[in-house]
């Protein structure tokens, strides 16, 4: 079975959830994928910070130069947020030769041709599509499903988090902070949106 070093940079809520999906079912995803992804390293800014997944100590760095260097990440999942270091990172990344996974909405709207050019250029790719929908393949179905078609618009409300906390006000009457509190409490926001 082939083999792909993964590095997570970013150790927050969804960082935390791709480090425990992949240490806790690596085997499960293997099978699936035929492809056994390796964790080799954990980037954040706060290693001291208590996390809800347990990494290896040797996998912890707070150092981003220390992933781009290595030449056994062939994967880099961004999970850091924001435009501007993100969207560096990505660059250096995708540069090094490792493909990048993101959900980082803000990034990809502010700077998307010029990550999609990075990519371009090193001959990388840049996959999103956690980052509209919750993660539903939408991207790929319309981008290959669809080819023939000509959309012109697609409207509703694709993101997940969004979507919990519209539907308990709607359906419970919840006010906005409480049912945000519930989304975070549950793993679906960010602890700090």
């Amino acid at each position: 079975m082939i083999e792909a070093g993964v590095a997570v940079v970013g150790f927050g809520t969804v960082g935390a959830g791709v480090v425990r999906l992949l240490l806790e079912d690596g085997e499960r995803l293997a099978e699936a994928a035929g492809c056994r992804l390796i964790l080799r390293h954990v980037c954040d800014i706060d290693l001291a910070r208590p996390r809800p997944a347990a990494v290896p100590k040797e996998l912890l760095t707070d150092n981003a130069d220390r992933v781009i260097a290595d030449p056994r990440v062939s994967i880099a999942v961004e999970t850091v947020g924001g435009t501007t270091f993100a969207v560096d990172l990505m660059k250096r990344l995708l540069g090094a030769g490792k493909d990048v996974v993101t959900a980082n909405k803000a990034a990809l709207a502010m700077r998307g041709p010029e990550l999609f050019e990075a990519a371009r250029r090193a001959g990388r790719s840049i996959s999103f599509e956690a980052s509209v929908a919750a993660g539903i393949p939408i991207i790929r179905a319309i981008r290959d499903g669809l080819v023939a078609n000509r959309l012109t618009a697609l409207t509703g409300i694709l993101n997940g988090t969004c979507n919990y906390i519209l539907t308990q006000m709607s359906a419970t009457g919840a006010p906005y902070e409480k049912a945000l509190a519930e989304a975070q409490a549950r793993g679906y926001a960010e602890a700090d949106p």
